[in-house]
């Protein structure tokens, strides 16, 4: 893990980069885990993979933010305990390893450059 600024940490996991940040005044902790960058072409169909899987998904989200497909936790600190956040953050982790594997072997998107932070062994 490494600190990238007040309450925000980085991870690479396989081949994910994951962000960790922490909002005080809300309460609110947002896992963000950057899976890989959209393809050229054929873009509909990674779209409708990442609504179905939206609909599949427990605790977790995609979403898109410009060019990257994001993998998103969110978690309010009042119900968060060790337990319970080690969970929620392995499976993050888990989920975001498995995900950007499958968006670009079977939808043509393209891996996501610019890590910052050592991968987590």
């Amino acid at each position: 893990m490494s600190r990238i600024g007040p309450n925000l940490w980085q991870i690479i996991k396989g081949s994910a980069i994951i962000d960790i940040a922490y909002h005080e005044r809300s309460g609110l902790i947002i896992g963000d885990a950057t899976l890989c960058e959209l393809p050229k072409t054929g873009i509909e169909k990674i779209y409708l993979y990442l609504l179905q899987q939206n609909h599949e998904l427990e605790g977790l989200s995609f979403s898109v933010r410009e060019h990257d497909v994001v993998l998103s936790l969110l978690i309010n600190d009042q119900y968060l305990n060790k337990d319970s956040g080690k969970k929620l953050i392995e499976n993050l982790f888990e989920k975001a390893d498995f995900y950007d594997n499958i968006l670009i072997e079977e939808y043509g998107a393209h891996w996501k450059s610019g890590k910052i932070a050592y991968e987590e062994e």
